[in-house]
């Protein structure tokens, strides 16, 4: 019984994720629409931004998505934050999302945001959602 478990988590590991909506290798990045986003790259993953600008990370084989964004307003553009968004391997269950911030365009500016799990089970996304400074 450990042998096929292990086979399985191994196989599921291997597989490359498809851009299908609501799947559990998926990071969701929102934001409102006063804010933008630029993309300064991926440690893991990868990344894309859909017909409403937000972000969707991606896990590769063996790691969850491990994305920087800077975040900024839309109206202000030089006031920003530099976020990393963070999300464990989906295999056998939804992974953990840790969200840090690496800088501001002032020291005192701090990002404010929540985050949601996704499901494995119930096909869904993880999610980072950005409200403002």
């Amino acid at each position: 019984m450990k042998k096929c478990i292990v086979t399985t988590i191994l196989l599921l590991s291997l597989a490359k994720p498809t851009l299908a909506e609501h799947a559990c290798e998926f990071l969701y990045f929102t934001h409102p629409k006063q804010y933008d986003t630029t993309v300064l790259g991926c440690n893991h993953g990868g990344i894309r931004k859909d017909k409403d600008g937000n972000i969707i990370m991606y896990q590769d084989a063996f790691y969850g998505p491990d994305c920087k964004l800077r975040v900024y307003s839309v109206e202000k553009p030089m006031k920003s934050v530099v976020l990393e968004a963070q999300q464990n391997l989906c295999a056998l269950e939804a992974g953990s999302i840790h969200v840090k911030q690496i800088s501001a365009s002032r020291p005192s500016l701090k990002a404010k945001y929540t985050t949601k799990e996704g499901s494995y089970s119930e096909e869904l996304p993880g999610k980072v959602i950005f409200s403002g400074f």
